[in-house]
Order: structure tokens, then sequence, then C-alpha cells
């Protein structure tokens, strides 16, 4: 039997959301691999590939083109756009939909399998959605109140300024500290993939930008790409590896093949 692997592409918008967010995606997949009984798929760490993007095109949808071009054979790029607001409607509008109608009207080869991943506000946010977690990692015994973190997913998609309170919390908990374990400030920065890593999923479902991304309020996105990828069938298709096919569709006809290359390095072409 043959290993199965799920190789993803990620366009993000900073440094810290390239640190954060592929662990969140990478664990995510495995959840919903998990909850269909294919825990024998193997999902790789999501390749960011905003490197340079950004700088050579200005505007949102020619990046999105660029980065669905550069993500060719993946079996699906997830399109990362803080918010920036109390809903994350005008992103999805202005900073995904544009470009995502851009890649379906092309006639060439590139990965049409596009996600938005959209936190309300910024991905600060889902850094407080798990505050226990957040407590073990920066290495506090103070309770998420005194700490002034928000305690329901309502407060945390409230909150308009979640990096400010994420940053008050990481330096309250560090005030609290022996003298002695004061000489090294712990920063934020420090933080961000070992929370990734420790933060409770079912904290993070609770968060509506969070569960969109799974395609419970936007049908067919998180849950439609990795769905694709773990049909029952021997053999199954999905959108963005040569021929081209309507939004949606599967085919059943051609054997699921992989790119050969995944982060600079060869990947033997596989099926399920």
């Amino acid at each position: 039997m043959t290993a199965s692997v799920l190789i993803l592409a990620l366009f993000v918008e900073e440094a810290t959301d390239e640190r954060f967010l592929p662990i969140i995606v990478r664990r995510t997949a495995e959840a919903l691999l998990a909850a269909r009984g294919r825990i024998s798929v193997a999902v790789l760490d999501p390749l960011a590939i905003n490197h340079g993007i950004k700088r050579r095109f200005n505007a949102q949808e020619e990046r999105i083109v660029e980065a669905a071009r550069i993500a060719r054979g993946y079996h699906a790029l997830l399109i990362h756009a803080d918010a920036d607001d109390a809903t994350r409607d005008r992103a999805l509008n202005e900073r995904f939909l544009l470009g995502f109608e851009r890649v379906k009207a092309l006639n060439e080869g590139v990965c049409d399998v596009l996600v938005p991943v959209i936190p309300i506000c910024m991905v600060e946010a889902w850094m407080l959605a798990d505050p226990d977690a957040l407590r073990v990692v920066v290495g506090t015994k103070i309770d998420a109140q005194e700490l002034g973190l928000p305690l329901t997913a309502r407060d945390i998609e409230s909150d308009r300024h979640p990096k400010v309170t994420l940053e008050r919390a990481v330096s309250s908990a560090f005030a609290d500290r022996p003298r002695r374990q004061r000489r090294r400030r712990v920063h934020v920065s420090e933080i961000i993939e070992p929370l990734a890593q420790r933060i409770r999923l079912e904290r993070l479902d609770a968060l509506s930008a969070y569960s969109a991304v799974q395609g419970r309020s936007v049908p067919g996105a998180y849950r439609w790409a990795i769905g694709g990828v773990i049909q029952r069938q021997e053999k199954v298709r999905m959108g963005g590896f040569g021929d081209r096919q309507k939004p949606g569709e599967l085919r059943s006809d051609i054997p699921l093949r992989w790119p050969l290359v995944h982060g600079g390095i060869p990947v033997a072409e596989r099926r399920l």
C-alpha cells in the first residue's frame, strides 16, 4: 500500500503569520482527515509562497494569481488576509474574491482550489483563542482574567486590538515571575510557534472566522479541498492538476498525482 500525502500552499500577509498559520493549517487538515478515518494520509507542512510576490505585484488579485501559478499541482492554496474589521465580508470581497475570479478565468495551469483564511481583525485574535494554552506557553499561573485575556469567542472577535491584548498578557505574565527569572524577557515572537502547536482546535472552532475556513460558513472551502483528497475511491481528481474542470467537480477517471516539488525538495508521485 503506497502512502498518501496532502500538500498545501499558503499565501500570508506578514512574517508573523508565516510562523503561526502553517502549523494551524496542518493541524486542521490532520484533524479533518482523522475525523474521516484517514489517519494514514500524511500532511506536509504547508509551503509559504509569498516571498517576493508582494514586492513584484501591487494589487491583491495579481498576487493571488501569481501565487496560484506557483502553487500549480498542490491540492489547495490557502489565501490569508486579515479582516481588519468586525466582520470578514469586506476582506473576503476585496482581497480574496477578485483574485479568485481571476484565477478561475485563466486558461493555464494553476492551482484553482483556493481557500480564504480571514481572521476577524487579525491573526493575533486566533492566538487568544485558548487562554490555557497561552498561559502554559508563557509559563504563568496567573488566571486568564487577570492577564486581561478575552474569555469567550465573542469577546475575542470583538477585540479591535488583539495584538495589543496579546502583548500585554505576555508582559503581565513576565512581570509576575520571580526576579531571577526576569533577566531574560519573553517576547511574543518567541511563543508563536509553540502556541500554534498547543492551541486546542476546539477552542479555535468557536471562532466564526476559523469555522468559515473549514467550510461551515462558506460551503465547500477547506472541507471541500480535504474531502476531495480523501474520497473512498482509489482514483480521484481535484482541480488545479492539468486538465481543467468545473469548480467543485471531482473526477474519478484520472489518478490523483502529487507535486514533484515541495519546498524545493522533490516529492515522489503517489496515489491514494
